[in-house]
């Protein structure tokens, strides 16, 4: 079975790296290309083709995570993938075709913690405020791998990109309970009103991907069968 592997803003390809192990030894092939950070003009087309360039996955099982989910859909496409999982991620408003950019404008506070809202500094580039924010769940191995993955990647294109409604493959949302960054209320209702489908909850927090990689695998291939 193929995977791919979508990460957010603030990261590349490298944090998925314990996801892709474990389902490597398990026969499984895992992709997770490291998205350009030097084309914020990009819209969600653009990212779809260099995703398409850059595997040669069949049918993947398509994994976005947190910003990744707003080129979730132009990424499905392209690969044809057979199921999509959206891990702590953004799902694009197709009912009001709002972008991202303007449901923050409008709703901040209902999609972020107060505390993420009110730090005054940025998420990565600052080690504490990494750890504290994103890695808070790792143990000091796992803190020093996830330290390294961070860099500086915002996709401006996409984020102010107005979603068009589009078909989409069967859905799954992954949702940390232990987040400190999006609200656990606003991923519940994006899963429930704008997938139809009710969340996964798992320890962890926005990350979780690096301190329970196994608990990310186990989900992923459970939809993929």
């Amino acid at each position: 079975m193929d995977f791919v592997l979508i990460h957010g803003h603030g990261q590349g390809g490298s944090a998925w790296q314990p996801v892709v192990e474990l389902l490597t030894r398990q026969g499984h092939r895992a992709f997770a290309p490291t998205l350009p950070a030097d084309r914020p003009e990009w819209l969600g087309a653009d990212y779809a083709r260099f995703v398409k360039e850059h595997t040669d996955a069949e049918r993947p099982v398509l994994v976005g995570h947190s910003g990744g989910g707003n080129m979730l859909p132009a990424i499905s496409n392209a690969l044809d993938a057979r199921h999509l999982v959206w891990f702590a991620a953004i799902v694009p408003d197709f009912d009001t075709g709002e972008s991202f950019m303007t449901q923050v404008e409008k709703h901040s506070a209902e999609i972020y913690t107060e505390e993420c809202l009110n730090r005054t500094e940025p998420l990565t580039g600052t080690d504490p405020i990494s750890a504290y924010f994103l890695f808070h769940d790792c143990d000091l191995a796992q803190l020093r791998f996830a330290l390294t993955t961070t860099r500086e990647y915002q996709p401006l294109g996409v984020i102010n990109e107005r979603p068009v409604k589009q078909d989409l493959p069967p859905s799954t949302y992954v949702l940390p309970k232990d987040d400190r960054i999006a609200r656990p209320d606003f991923m519940r209702m994006m899963a429930r009103e704008r997938l139809g489908v009710e969340p996964i909850e798992i320890a962890g927090g926005h990350i979780a991907h690096i301190a329970h990689a196994d608990d990310i695998v186990d989900i992923v291939l459970k939809v993929a069968n």
